[in-house]
């Protein structure tokens, strides 16, 4: 897949640069769109969400946070909004501006393998409560 790159070692081509704003090769993020500096767009930064962000480059730093399932079981609107501001002030330390995750999906399908992401499960109205105070 073009600009795919192993964990393991670094992407023949520089990531630092224009796209990111990564100062090496072993960017910190798992998606980047360049900035458009003409409509002063600034670049897009992406990482994963809720388990971690996902990072070579500040190792042993990374908060392991609950699953969003773990959560909403908790029916917590305050701690729904401690969560919510944790992660956020960690990503955007580590210059993340968009997080992917966590998610909101009502479960119909059990084995799905990304439910314990999701603040919903089964009930939709929990999901619309809980995920205000998280963003």
């Amino acid at each position: 897949v073009r600009g795919w790159r192993s964990r393991s070692r670094a992407h023949p081509r520089s990531l630092a640069g224009p796209c990111c704003q990564c100062k090496n090769a072993s960017c910190a993020y798992v998606g980047n769109v360049a900035a458009n500096k003409r409509l002063g767009i600034p670049p897009i930064t992406m990482n994963d969400g809720p388990q971690g962000f996902r990072d070579d480059n500040n190792p042993g730093t990374t908060t392991a946070w609950p699953s969003g399932l773990t959560m909403a079981a908790s029916f917590d609107v305050d701690a729904m909004r401690e969560w919510g501001t944790g992660m956020g002030k960690e990503f955007f330390a580590k210059g993340s501006n968009v997080q992917l995750g966590p998610g909101l999906c009502v479960a119909r399908i059990p084995r799905n393998g990304r439910n314990f992401e999701y603040l919903s499960g089964e009930d939709p109205f929990l999901g619309y409560t809980l995920v205000q105070p998280v963003i």
